[in-house]
C-alpha cells in the first residue's frame, strides 16, 4: 500500500469530526488531532513514530483511528500491546467502540494472553478422571470438583481467570494441571475445531481487526510474533515507557528452589505425572515399565534432598532479613556450595534420563498401555520437557562469568530463595525480536520523553533516534489552575527525624478530609510511617489503608475508592497504573524523590556497565529513572478535564540538590514552599476550598 492508494490523513479527519456529530460526548482535541495526523502520514510511508501524549490527549483513540482505517483499506490486523490489563479493558470496553463509531463500520477486536492462561479440555477431562491428583495431593471437596467439571464443559472463552469467580482457590494451582500445554497442544487432534482455545483465540485473533495483547506475551511468544505481528497492519506499543523494563524480566531466567519442588510434585508417583502412566498400564503385561516408573520415581529423591542442601547452603548468602543479594565476580559459588549445586545439576540429568526411559519403555512395549493412554503420555513427555528447562536454567543462572547480564539471589512469596539472571541491555534482542517483524510502529506514553528527549528511549530499546519520527504534545488541561503543588522545606530523606516528620505531615492534610494518596519509594518506609499515623487518624476518625508486601493494588485501590476522605500509604504499583479521578484523590503526596535502590542487584550491574564504558551512572541510569517516575507518580492526581487537587512533595532535594529543578519542571503548577507541615496543609486547604471560577470562553 502506497500513498497513492488513498488519503488516510483525510479519512481520519473525517473519522472524528462524524464523531463529533454522532456523539455529544465527544469534543474536538487539537493534541489529539494533531497525534492522529502524525500517525495516519506514517502509517501510508512505514517507519517507526514516538509520542508522548499526556493524560486528556486521548491518545488511544488517535491511534486507533488512523490504524483501523488503514485496516479497513485492506491491512492486516492491527496490534497493540499494553503493560496494564487496565488499559487493555479500557481499549474493549471503550476505546475500541467510539473508534467504531468514528469509522461508522463494525470494528471486531479479540485479546490475546499467554498459553497458561487458557484450559485444555484433555488435560483436564484427564485430572477428573483421577480426582485426587488435584493440586498436588491437596484434593478439591466434592462440591467443588463438580464445579470445576461443570465449569470445564461449559466455558465458551477457556480462560482461566474465570475459575476465580467459582470459588476454587488459587487460580495458578489449577492452572498447572489443566492449562494449555504445547506438549498436548501439537497433536493433529487438537485444533480450534475440536475445542482448542488457544488456536480458537489465535484463529480469532487473525480474523479481528484489532489484536490487544499484553507487552510480556509479546516479547515471550516467538510462534506470536511470527504470525500475527508479521500479518499485521501495524503495531502499537502504549505504555512504552514499561516495554524495557519487561523486556528485560521476560528475557531473563529465574529457577526457584521451591518451583523445583513444586514440580517434583507434580511429577511423582505419588500424585503426580508417573501415577497417571502407572494407572494406564495394563496389568500382568509391564512389568518392565513399572519397574521403568520406579526408577524415575526414585531418581526424584536426589533431586529434592540436593535442592534442599543447596537452599541451606545460599542462606549464607541471603540470611534472614535480606530481600536480595548479588552474585557479582567476586562471588565463588563453589565455596558457597561446594557440593550441592553440582550435585543438583547431576540428579537433574539423571532424573530426566530416568523419565524419558520409562516413557520410550512404555510407547515400545507392545501391549503394555491401556487404550486411551495418550494422555498419560503427553503429561510425561510435558514433565521432561519442563525439567530439561530447569536444568538448562540452572546451568545459566550460575554462570557468572557472562559480563552482559546481572545475576542474582532474591526470595519467592515463601521466603525460599531464587537465582536470576538479567540481561542489562535489550535492545539488540528487540529489534531482532520486535521491529524487524512490522513495518508500521507506533511508541506511546504518558512519560516517554524526559525533557522532551526521547533518545534515551528509543536507543534503550534497540533503535536510532535518526531513524524514529517523534512528536512531544502538550497536556490539554490548564493545569496551573487545576493544581497547588507544594514543597516542604523540612528534614532530608536520610535523616532520623524523617518519618516523623513526615507523619505529622500526613497528619496534618489528613485534617481536610480529603481522599490523600502518600507515595513511598520502600515498604520499611511505608510500615514505619503507618505505625506513627494509626493513632493519630484514628483520633480523627480517618480510615488508614496501607499496602502490604506483595499485595496487588487493585483491592486497597477499590477501598480508597470507597472511602472518602481517608489516608492510602503505597509504593511501587500505586506510581503507575491506577486512576482515581475526580473527589477520589484530591491530595497527592510525594514521600521522596523515586531513586532507583543503588544496592539493587541490576541497577547496580548497570550503573558498572556505564562506568566501565566511560559513562556516568547517575547522569545516564539514576536520574532519568527517577524522573520518569517521578511524572508517573504525579500524573495520578489529574486525569479528567474537571478534577482538582494539590501535589505535595516531602523531599528538600527538590528545593537544595542541582539536579532539584528538572523535576520541580515536572510538577503541574510552579510549587509554593511551605516550612512546617501546618502550613503545607494550609495552603492546600486554600486551593481545594477555594471557589473554581469557568475558564474563560
Amino acid at each position: 500500500m502506497n500513498s497513492s492508494d488513498f488519503d488516510l490523513v483525510t479519512l481520519a479527519e473525517e473519522a472524528f469530526e462524524r464523531l463529533e456529530r454522532c456523539s455529544p460526548d465527544f469534543e474536538h482535541r487539537p493534541a489529539q488531532a494533531r497525534m492522529a495526523h502524525r500517525w495516519a502520514e506514517l502509517l501510508l510511508y512505514r517507519g517507526v513514530l514516538a509520542v508522548e501524549a499526556p493524560t486528556g490527549v486521548g491518545k488511544s483513540l488517535a491511534y486507533l483511528v488512523p490504524a483501523l482505517l488503514l485496516r479497513a483499506a485492506g491491512s492486516g490486523p492491527i496490534v497493540v500491546s499494553t503493560h496494564t490489563k487496565a488499559l487493555q479493558e479500557q481499549l474493549v470496553t471503550r476505546d475500541v467502540p467510539l473508534a467504531a463509531r468514528a469509522l461508522g463500520r463494525p470494528v471486531r477486536a479479540a485479546t490475546l494472553k499467554g498459553r497458561a492462561s487458557y484450559l485444555c479440555r484433555r488435560r483436564a477431562h484427564a485430572r477428573l478422571r483421577q480426582r485426587r491428583l488435584f493440586a498436588g495431593g491437596a484434593p478439591l471437596d466434592a462440591e467443588m470438583l463438580e464445579r470445576l467439571e461443570a465449569w470445564v464443559e461449559e466455558t465458551r472463552s477457556g480462560e482461566l481467570e474465570e475459575l476465580a469467580t467459582l470459588g476454587l482457590g488459587p487460580v495458578s494451582v489449577l492452572a498447572a494441571d489443566i492449562a494449555s500445554d504445547p506438549i498436548f497442544c501439537s497433536g493433529p487432534d487438537c485444533d480450534a475445531a475440536s475445542g482448542c482455545f488457544v488456536k480458537a483465540a489465535r484463529r480469532e485473533a487473525r480474523r479481528a481487526d484489532v489484536v490487544i495483547l499484553n507487552h510480556a506475551l509479546l516479547l515471550s511468544d516467538a510462534g506470536l510474533r511470527q504470525s500475527v505481528v508479521a500479518e499485521s497492519g501495524a503495531l502499537i506499543l502504549d505504555e512504552a515507557h514499561q516495554f524495557e523494563r519487561v523486556a528485560r524480566e521476560t528475557f531473563g531466567v529465574t529457577v526457584g528452589m521451591q518451583d523445583v519442588a513444586r514440580l517434583a510434585a507434580r511429577t511423582d508417583a505419588r500424585n503426580g505425572s508417573l501415577r497417571l502412566l502407572s494407572r494406564s498400564l495394563r496389568r500382568g503385561r509391564s512389568t518392565s515399565v513399572a519397574e521403568r516408573i520406579v526408577e524415575a520415581d526414585q531418581a526424584l529423591r536426589p533431586v529434592l534432598d540436593h535442592t534442599a542442601a543447596l537452599t541451606r547452603d545460599l542462606a549464607a548468602l541471603l540470611p534472614d532479613g535480606v530481600a536480595a543479594a548479588r552474585l557479582g565476580p567476586g562471588v565463588d559459588l563453589a565455596a558457597v556450595s561446594p557440593a550441592s549445586l553440582d550435585l543438583l545439576l547431576g540428579a537433574l540429568g539423571s532424573l530426566i534420563r530416568a523419565l524419558e526411559r520409562a516413557l520410550h519403555e512404555a510407547e515400545t512395549e507392545t501391549g503394555a498401555l491401556k487404550p486411551g493412554s495418550d494422555d498419560a503420555l503427553a503429561e510425561g513427555h510435558a514433565r521432561v520437557a519442563a525439567w530439561i528447562e530447569t536444568e538448562q536454567a540452572l546451568r545459566a543462572v550460575v554462570r557468572l562469568e557472562e559480563r552482559d547480564h546481572a545475576f542474582y539471589l532474591d526470595r519467592d512469596e515463601r521466603g525460599a530463595p531464587r537465582f536470576n539472571r538479567r540481561p542489562l541491555r535489550v535492545g539488540g534482542a528487540l529489534r531482532d525480536s520486535i521491529f524487524a517483524h512490522a513495518e508500521r510502529v507506533l511508541l506511546t506514553s504518558a512519560t516517554l520523553a524526559p525533557e522532551g528527549n526521547f533518545a534515551p528511549a528509543v536507543r534503550a530499546l534497540g533503535l536510532e533516534p535518526t531513524e524514529v519520527e517523534s512528536e512531544c504534545l502538550e497536556s490539554p488541561f490548564p493545569l496551573e489552575r487545576m493544581v497547588r503543588s507544594v514543597v516542604l522545606e523540612g528534614s532530608a530523606p536520610n535523616d532520623a527525624a524523617y518519618v516523623d516528620g513526615l507523619a505529622a505531615t500526613v497528619s496534618s492534610l489528613a485534617t481536610l478530609r480529603r481522599s490523600t494518596l502518600v507515595l513511598l519509594t520502600s515498604f520499611q518506609m511505608l510500615e514505619a510511617l503507618a505505625s506513627r499515623l494509626r493513632a493519630p487518624l484514628a483520633a480523627l476518625g480517618v480510615p488508614l489503608l496501607a499496602q502490604a508486601p506483595g499485595a496487588p493494588a487493585a483491592p486497597l485501590a477499590d477501598a480508597f475508592r470507597d472511602r472518602p476522605g481517608s489516608v492510602l500509604l503505597g509504593t511501587a504499583s500505586f506510581w503507575e497504573g491506577v486512576d482515581f479521578p475526580g473527589a477520589a484523590l484530591e491530595v497527592l503526596v510525594i514521600a521522596r524523590l523515586p531513586f532507583p535502590v543503588p544496592t539493587d542487584p541490576v541497577v547496580e550491574a548497570r550503573s558498572e556497565r556505564i562506568s566501565a564504558e566511560g559513562g556516568d551512572p547517575f547522569k545516564e541510569l539514576m536520574l532519568p529513572e527517577a524522573i520518569l517516575r517521578f511524572r508517573q507518580g504525579v500524573g495520578r492526581l489529574i486525569r479528567s478535564a474537571t478534577d482538582r487537587g494539590a501535589v505535595l512533595v516531602a523531599d528538600p532535594r527538590i528545593l537544595r540538590s542541582g539536579y532539584g529543578a528538572r523535576f520541580a519542571a515536572c510538577l503541574p503548577s510552579r510549587p509554593a514552599v511551605a516550612r512546617t507541615p501546618v502550613e503545607a496543609a494550609a495552603l492546600i486547604r486554600d486551593f481545594i476550598e477555594m471557589e473554581v471560577l469557568p475558564c474563560p470562553a
